[in-house]
């Protein structure tokens, strides 16, 4: 939405998601009968052809969430590189400023633990969104459905 709290016309949209947020937000946690309004208002203000391109939008959004999700994993393996090189030789590299072998320990784990953190709250913020974008794809395919072939919009 605008800073003027309107809806965003399709014309002016840049992205799908947030654009079709505008017509209901959480749609993969609403009930069905909210389900049902989203879709009829989505049937009402588009043609096929809008409700298509969004559709491949949302396609295209879903496909690059899951095809960026190695560089997550490959954070984490270098993390754990550095932290297991960090625990076996800590007396030769990252921690030679600490001389207490168990202030270095107790750094070594609360780093791993962030991490651990870090990769849980990323993990559940990109299942979320895969589920947002899932739903929405499933709604635009359940309005094409719906719609006739032919629309005189």
């Amino acid at each position: 939405m605008n800073k003027t709290n309107s809806k965003t016309s399709f014309d002016d949209a840049t992205n799908a998601q947030l654009y079709l947020q505008q017509f209901g937000e959480n749609m993969h946690i609403a009930k069905f009968s909210e389900q049902e309004k989203f879709k009829k208002e989505i049937k009402d203000d588009h043609d096929r052809k809008q409700i298509k391109m969004l559709l491949g939008r949302i396609e295209d959004m879903i496909h690059n969430t899951k095809a960026l999700s190695y560089t997550t994993a490959a954070f984490y393996v270098i993390l754990a590189f550095v932290l297991g090189n960090q625990l076996k030789y800590s007396n030769d590299y990252l921690l030679v400023v600490i001389e207490d072998i168990r202030i270095q320990i107790t750094v070594v784990i609360f780093v791993a633990v962030l991490a651990v953190g870090l990769w849980g709250y990323f993990t559940y913020k990109d299942k979320v969104e895969l589920n947002e974008l899932s739903c929405y794809k499933r709604l635009l395919q359940e309005c094409l459905d719906e719609i006739p072939n032919r629309s005189f919009k």
